[in-house]
């Protein structure tokens, strides 16, 4: 079904890479108004990803911008094993599949200040993450998911091995990475004379 979504990023956008390496960019939105074929409704409140096509010329989109979106309206595949997991865990069932080319940005500045800041130094990092080692593509993704939690750059292949072999769940969030940011937290605040009284 054909959609014109508008709403608010409410996440931070991941790149995805897929097995044919084309990308995408992956976001929630929490939804204002939502139209197709059957007319236009307000949406306030309601959640649905996006996935939209990544290459192009446009911008990239932002934690807490206004977009406008247009594309397909879809269900997500129900397969053998729990892609059904969504439901049980109370997710979206339907995502908008939006054409980067129909897509333009209304606004900034909707979502929480710190939180919009805490995602462009999440961003600033995996760029530093990857100085030195650019052309190493596989292992900029695993450092990215080890330390940052950006899983979605992981090729297909690698992240069916690590399925495979059972330990995927290394990608997730861990102690490890409440180490790293409590100690970047440190850091700065040591950098600013906060007392560790404090």
């Amino acid at each position: 079904r054909e959609i014109t979504v508008t709403g608010v990023i409410v996440g931070d956008p991941e790149t995805l890479v897929f097995s044919d390496g084309r990308t995408s960019i992956s976001f929630p939105v929490k939804v204002e108004h939502l139209r197709h074929a059957a007319g236009e409704f307000a949406a306030p409140g309601f959640r649905m990803p996006v996935f939209m096509s990544a290459g192009l010329d446009n911008e990239k989109p932002r934690y807490g911008e206004r977009w406008e979106l247009r594309g397909q309206w879809k269900e997500f595949r129900k397969s053998g094993r729990p892609d059904t997991e969504r439901d049980q865990l109370g997710r979206a069932r339907w995502f908008c599949q939006a054409d980067a080319r129909n897509a333009r940005c209304i606004s900034a500045g909707h979502g929480i200040p710190w939180f919009g800041a805490l995602y462009r130094w999440r961003e600033r990092a995996s760029r530093y993450l990857a100085l030195g080692i650019e052309d190493k593509p596989v292992v900029v993704a695993i450092s990215r998911a080890l330390v940052l939690g950006y899983r979605g750059e992981i090729p297909v292949d690698l992240k069916q091995a690590f399925i495979t072999s059972g330990t995927l769940h290394i990608f997730a969030i861990s102690g490890l990475h409440v180490v790293v940011i409590a100690g970047f937290l440190v850091f700065i605040l040591r950098a600013i004379g906060v007392s560790r009284i404090y």
